[in-house]
């Protein structure tokens, strides 16, 4: 990479069944923001944001498969700014609506699916609403390799670790907290990263979907576990921040070699 790629969250309140609407919010973030940062790599939306996060709301009438309408509009939008896009959906495995998916598409800059992922660990109330995935998410692209992980799936260290096993150096995590666990976002945000000396970013919602209120807080941390940038609470804002692999590099080499020690360790214990 000849420039230091740069991460965009989108944090602000995206309607529930409005998939027009929501379309518009990450297309005006992205073409607001892409000229103050040129070197805007990959831009990331919260859990669900295509269609609003509820849990309360009837999924199934509106979800579609990875490649749908939702996909055509955001796909098109990452074309034009020649940049990755990462965003929530709810997402039906094929026309017979029998299982219902809590997902996310990467879309590459030209336009294509790079991969979906499945939300694997379900909160107890989105099992009502969801079927849990079974499917790790690593790719490797000009932003370094991703791994994504959804929302709740941030509090479970298992999945950062096969991700880290892969050779995941940046997590992306879609998130939709709600208050008042504003702390525990954080904290497992935090270490992730510390963990397996990577960047963790989290992208959440702000304003009220009943029952929950969002308390936004976007955050990004470093390989070190420190805040790297962050969102304020419950307010519309564009989060951005450096991916700077060089600081990473430095940090496994200097203290922080938790992640090579202990993919070592797993490596000579079998």
């Amino acid at each position: 990479m000849s420039e230091i790629p740069q991460i965009g969250m989108i944090q602000d309140h995206f309607l529930l069944g409005d998939k027009e609407s929501n379309v518009n919010k990450i297309d005006h973030w992205i073409s607001h923001y892409k000229n103050r940062y040129p070197h805007l790599s990959i831009v990331m939306a919260p859990e669900l944001s295509l269609n609003g996060y509820s849990l309360i709301h009837n999924y199934r009438n509106e979800a579609e498969t990875a490649e749908g309408p939702g996909f055509e509009a955001i796909a098109a939008i990452a074309a034009k700014h020649n940049l990755y896009i990462i965003y929530g959906f709810a997402e039906k495995e094929n026309s017979s609506m029998e299982h219902i998916f809590n997902s996310v598409n990467l879309i590459s800059p030209s336009g294509k699916r790079v991969d979906t992922y499945r939300k694997i660990q379900l909160t107890k109330e989105e099992k009502r609403l969801f079927n849990s995935g079974s499917t790790l998410s690593v790719v490797e692209t000009e932003v370094g390799i991703i791994g994504i992980m959804i929302c709740w799936d941030l509090a479970f260290p298992e999945i950062s670790l096969e991700l880290a096993k892969n050779h995941a150096s940046l997590f992306l995590a879609p998130s939709a907290w709600e208050m008042p666990y504003n702390h525990s976002f954080h904290q497992f945000a935090a270490a992730r990263s510390l963990d397996h000396t990577v960047f963790t970013a989290a992208s959440n919602h702000i304003g009220e979907n009943t029952p929950l209120h969002f308390f936004g807080e976007s955050a990004i941390y470093r390989p070190d576990g420190s805040l790297h940038s962050q969102g304020p609470e419950d307010y519309p804002a564009f989060v951005q921040a450096e991916i700077d692999y060089e600081y990473l590099n430095y940090c496994e080499s200097h203290f922080y070699s938790m992640n090579v020690e202990r993919l070592t360790f797993l490596k000579t214990s079998r």
